[in-house]
């Protein structure tokens, strides 16, 4: 199910159904993206949602295939006052094949990309009529790169990390990302978003202190009437011990990494054997 009360959803369904059949494609999975689906949405937040959508012909994912995001994505601003800024639709073999080969218009191997694909099929709002999720999710973890999951948190976290005053979200954020090396080291498998979920991996009480009482300040500046304009912009004084603890935890899951050694490696033919048949008997199904 979508964030929100049955308007919300109801507006956003039909708007999305709307541009999919002005552009004669169907659409096949839906998922609510930012803070929304960590849980730290504000009044004002932004709506973020990605559609993904099939062609007339069958998905099909091919290794050698160059996809481009001109031919791959749509992208709605809509008119007037919405809850949203824009929708993205993706064509769904398009974006399934980011699993195999994150890339995109020739631009060599991109981690954000990759990161997508998880982060969408593993949103807590989705819109799921094919079982996407739960089809694709436990084979992708199967083979999940940690290597390339380490690096877009280490780049997430260096984007962030700058200034002798702090974001607040931020701060909360690069907290989570090191949470997310943590899970991926320890279980394996690509961290919840939900991040009441995915708290459960820290393993230091003071941490674990600070992000409550970030978190609590967010939640306050909401009730104390936070706007759009003042989104994200809500400053903290740098946390020594905070930063500290990020950068051993970094140190620290860099040499698990290395130790592992060589991880799987993607595009083999067993992968995309099966995504093309679970693609193939989802659909199929439907055309029955």
């Amino acid at each position: 199910m979508l964030y929100g009360d049955q308007n919300i959803r109801d507006e956003i369904m039909n708007d999305a159904m709307e541009i999919a059949g002005e552009h004669e494609f169907q659409l096949v999975f839906a998922a609510v993206q930012g803070s929304i689906s960590r849980g730290i949405n504000r009044k004002e937040s932004d709506y973020d949602i990605r559609f993904l959508y099939k062609k007339e012909s069958m998905p099909f994912i091919d290794r050698e295939r160059k996809y481009r995001e001109c031919e791959s994505v749509v992208r709605y601003y809509p008119q007037g006052n919405k809850i949203y800024d824009k929708i993205a639709f993706w064509d769904v073999e398009t974006f399934v094949s980011l699993l195999i080969n994150p890339q995109l218009d020739d631009r060599g191997i991109s981690v954000g990309l990759y990161n997508q694909f998880f982060w969408t099929f593993s949103s807590p709002f989705t819109w799921d009529p094919f079982g996407l999720a739960g089809k694709l999710l436990p084979l992708a973890n199967g083979v999940i790169n940690k290597q390339w999951m380490f690096e877009y948190c280490c780049q997430y976290i260096s984007e962030r990390n700058v200034g002798d005053r702090m974001p607040l979200r931020d701060y909360i954020y690069i907290i989570a990302a090191i949470w997310q090396m943590d899970w991926l080291m320890d279980i394996g498998t690509f961290p919840p978003l939900w991040l009441d979920s995915l708290k459960v991996i820290n393993d230091d009480s003071f941490i674990r202190q600070i992000y409550e009482e970030f978190v609590q300040r967010l939640r306050q500046s909401d009730r104390d009437g936070g706007t759009r304009k003042r989104k994200g912009k809500l400053l903290v004084d740098r946390n020594e011990y905070l930063d500290k603890w990020v950068q051993n935890k970094i140190l620290l899951n860099k040499n698990r990494i290395l130790k592992e050694g060589k991880t799987i490696q993607f595009g083999n033919e067993k992968v995309i054997e099966s995504i093309n048949a679970i693609l193939h008997n989802a659909f199929q199904m439907d055309t029955q």
